[in-house]
């Protein structure tokens, strides 16, 4: 089974964005001496910005390949995880809490999600 060329094009700009910040990123830990508050801070603003270039990219996708936007989505939101951690790590807060709050607000989301599917499902069982 192979993969279509249209189909690799249509996820290479989440791999750009993804080789982008690990080579970024791996690039800032080596010329700081990886001093990690430096680092973390880096990261807090690398990991926004990636988020926000993703989430712009799904937006402006016509979405013909079916999965390409919920990748970006996905992406996207763990970006912005990642960002909201480091930037708490940054911030001088424990790394348990931090974890904490990105655990909390990771399930506060999906189970918005959760449920905002299931009444969909349940709207568009009801008025079929």
């Amino acid at each position: 089974m192979t993969i279509s060329m249209v189909k690799l094009r249509a996820y290479r700009h989440a791999a750009i964005v993804l080789a982008s910040v690990l080579i970024l990123d791996l690039g800032v830990r080596f010329i700081v001496g990886f001093e990690m508050s430096r680092v973390v801070a880096f990261e807090a603003v690398l990991f926004a910005i990636a988020g926000a270039l993703l989430l712009w990219e799904a937006r402006r996708s016509d979405g013909k390949i079916s999965g390409v936007r919920r990748l970006d989505f996905w992406l996207a939101a763990f970006f912005a995880l990642g960002s909201l951690r480091a930037g708490l790590w940054a911030a001088g807060v424990e790394v348990y809490v931090a974890n904490l709050v990105i655990f909390a607000v990771a399930a506060f989301l999906g189970g918005g999600l959760l449920l905002r599917r299931w009444k969909r499902r349940r709207d568009d069982a009801l008025a079929a």
